[in-house]
């Protein structure tokens, strides 16, 4: 648990709040005890030392299970890279805000680098460390948990999945392909806009960005199907847990779907390898 979980009095009623409740909404109050939930009740009657919500909401924290919102952090501005923990911290307190108390922080596996104009540079193992140890350390205000988002169109991404392991209790990992013309990028002038608006390419830069992908695309794909994951990288890990559904697979976009269905299944033994769970 967090360690700023003790500024919480020891008992506190939050009363006269529309309470979300598992079988609907009621006008009431409840009482956390010791950090547990000890009493609910209708009503706006507000006790003595209770707080009067005034008809705002009292749910549960939200789970995200997709966010980029982490690598914003890193990246403020395409020039700006800023330092792990400190961005970790913002996006911590940022969802915390916004109602949100567990999140499955998306990590990008699968790099480029020095290919078409813009690349992406390693960053997954390391992120997933300073994360980790804040987790660790209590210093963040809500749980986190490690999602791969894990990019085929790249020529490091079985390098990059070897790096995790159970010991990184990796809760989702996701398939994408962002090659141009796939997808959310498939219309090149929407791309085009996208591109050259947010990094500020030239027209020349950003059609040698379009062709290098694309062929980056076509080269990886195909052995892609064919490669022998190894054995203890987190696709052959996460593989029987797709299999048995005791893990979340989620497709980027539709068309992935008949797509990761012609990956080659790894020979590990079955069973529920990784459950998704609230810290």
């Amino acid at each position: 648990m967090p360690k700023d979980t003790a500024l919480m009095p020891e008992t506190l009623t939050l009363a006269n709040a529309r309470l979300i409740l598992p079988e609907g909404e009621m006008l009431g109050r409840m009482t956390i005890t010791g950090g547990e939930i000890v009493e609910i009740a209708g009503g706006t009657l507000v006790p003595a030392g209770a707080v009067d919500c005034s008809g705002d909401i009292v749910a549960p924290g939200l789970v995200e299970l997709h966010t980029d919102n982490l690598e914003r952090h890193l990246r403020p501005r395409p020039s700006a890279h800023w330092p792990l923990k400190p961005a970790i911290a913002a996006h911590d307190a940022e969802l915390a805000a916004c109602g949100i108390t567990t999140v499955y922080d998306a990590i990008r596996v699968g790099s480029i680098e020095g290919e078409g104009g813009v690349g992406w540079s390693r960053y997954a193992r390391d992120l997933a460390d300073a994360l980790l140890v804040m987790r660790a350390a209590g210093a963040l205000k809500i749980s986190h948990h490690i999602h791969l988002r894990a990019e085929i169109c790249s020529e490091t991404l079985i390098a990059e999945l070897e790096q995790f392991g159970p010991e990184d209790r990796v809760g989702i990992m996701s398939l994408m392909d962002h090659t141009p013309g796939q997808r959310q990028f498939a219309d090149i002038g929407q791309y085009r806009t996208y591109m050259m608006g947010k990094h500020g390419l030239s027209e020349a830069v950003f059609n040698a960005h379009v062709t290098a992908r694309q062929a980056l695309g076509e080269r990886v794909r195909a052995p892609m199907r064919q490669q022998p994951w190894p054995p203890h990288s987190a696709w052959a890990l996460f593989w029987p847990a797709m299999m048995t559904r005791w893990l979340i697979m989620l497709c980027a976009r539709p068309r992935m779907a008949s797509r990761w269905q012609s990956f080659p299944q790894p020979q590990m033994p079955r069973g529920p390898v990784v459950s998704i769970r609230s810290r």
